[in-house]
């Protein structure tokens, strides 16, 4: 109701509605620490809960990850959206560092990004030897 009153004390009110439309908020993401694999050894890492959010109470966030450069991850890491785990073993041929984004997506089809760097260190392996002959 709003009332509006001259300088003669005369008054008039009126009633209205008003309505606040609900509209889509984004999720936020948090910082994701830079992880490290061996040469030959099993890694698992799970994106920690609560690293992504949104206050869209009914909203809720799928998974998705590549490279930082949108490309497919290396044939050896494997990602599982539902537990937000990357897992797989690195051989030889893996040992450097890449850069991961990791994306989280709303029912609204908004969607957030966090990057992450994931190093394979190399272990030193023992020399082969042909056959002489």
């Amino acid at each position: 109701r709003v009332t509006a009153t001259d300088g003669s004390d005369a008054s008039v009110s009126s009633s209205f509605t008003l309505t606040v439309a609900n509209v889509n908020d984004a999720p936020t993401a948090g910082v994701i620490s830079a992880q490290s694999a061996t040469e030959d050894s099993a890694f698992s890492f799970t994106v920690p809960a609560g690293t992504f959010s949104d206050v869209d109470v009914s909203d809720s966030l799928t998974y998705t990850a590549t490279l930082a450069d949108g490309s497919a991850l290396p044939s050896w890491l494997s990602f599982n959206a539902a537990t937000r785990t990357f897992s797989g073993t690195p051989t030889n041929n893996d040992v450097g560092a890449i850069s991961i984004k990791v994306t989280a997506t709303d029912g609204s089809n908004a969607s957030v990004s966090s990057s992450f760097s994931l190093t394979v260190t190399n272990v030193n392996d023992a020399p082969t030897a042909g056959t002489i002959a």
